[in-house]
């Protein structure tokens, strides 16, 4: 802590997420994971969650309580669904997993954007001073797996069917060779392209406006899809 601030920098401490444990009835011996699970979700950090409030609270330093916000989503979302956010791999799907994985500490992507969402939400609650360098969007397109999609189209298409009456859509770096278009009933669709990122078709790239935005050179939103109209610029 003394160092970071000594660098003019203001530290906000966490304790750690949530295991999904969900341990069987009768069972006591805590595992990584169970032929059947229980119904309840039971912690398995002990005192190792305490050490960061206390070190907060001695050092006046701001603190988010992780694990009660990642406890109290997987405990709402249930023993099934809850798998969704971490490393669970069924057998026979992957070529470089064959036999599965059950992994029930690590979140996937999904898990993560999920959990980042909450850190986000509890940093501008807990420090306000950050909110107004909070950018959200509601899909993110990225060639590397790092996103909800690989392509574009396929965000596009995930817009369809929602009460959002504007779906913002972040794009990272990397060429997209796919011509782009507009599902039936889709909302307003609003393309933000981060510097690097190229969406081709046919081989014509398509020229985008270019802003300053928080210190960095990103795509401010560049295009509007209307399937009534097709693709323009705005």
């Amino acid at each position: 802590m003394n160092e970071t601030r000594a660098k003019g920098g203001n530290p906000v401490l966490f304790n750690s997420i949530v295991r999904r444990n969900f341990l069987p009835k009768g069972v006591t011996e805590i595992k990584g994971s169970y032929e059947k699970e229980g119904p309840v979700l039971v912690d398995t950090h002990g005192e190792y969650l305490e050490s960061p409030r206390r070190v907060a609270g001695e050092m006046n330093v701001p603190f988010i309580d992780l694990n009660k916000l990642t406890h109290d989503l997987v405990t709402g979302m249930g023993v099934e669904n809850s798998r969704k956010l971490f490393m669970w791999i069924p057998a026979g799907q992957y070529e470089f997993c064959p036999e599965g994985k059950i992994d029930n500490t690590h979140l996937n992507i999904y898990g993560g954007r999920i959990v980042a969402g909450l850190v986000v939400d509890a940093l501008m609650e807990e420090v306000p001073a950050l909110a107004k360098y909070v950018r959200r969007y509601d899909y993110v397109v990225a060639k590397d797996g790092s996103g909800d999609f690989f392509t574009v189209q396929e965000a596009v298409n995930a817009a369809v069917g929602g009460s959002k009456k504007t779906i913002s859509i972040l794009v990272r770096p990397g060429v997209y060779e796919e011509h782009v278009s507009m599902p039936e009933s889709s909302p307003r669709i609003e393309l933000v392209k981060q510097t690097g990122a190229e969406i081709r078709d046919n081989g014509f790239t398509q020229d985008v406006y270019v802003a300053p935005y928080k210190g960095d050179r990103v795509c401010a939103i560049s295009y509007t899809f209307d399937r009534n109209r097709g693709r323009y610029m705005y």
